[in-house]
């Protein structure tokens, strides 16, 4: 948020809290029928797979980014 500058502030936040809103819809919307398709608990399996597997991405770029910045 310190890159972005105090005017467009709320904007940026509202860009930030749209991301999470968006993906967890998304994220429901592919649940029904993949539990439908391969039974509630290997969905919930694929949702914690795909969750952990965004997080680890997430973290790997945040990283990326620091050592970019650094150089």
């Amino acid at each position: 948020m310190r890159a972005v500058p105090e005017e467009l502030r709320g904007r940026a936040l509202t860009v930030l809290s749209a991301g999470p809103l968006t993906v967890q819809g998304v994220g429901m919307a592919l649940a029904g029928p993949a539990a439908l398709v391969a039974g509630v608990r290997a969905a919930g399996v694929l949702g914690v797979l795909s969750c952990g597997a965004l997080a680890l991405g997430a973290r790997a770029r945040t990283a990326g980014d620091r050592n970019a910045r650094r150089s």
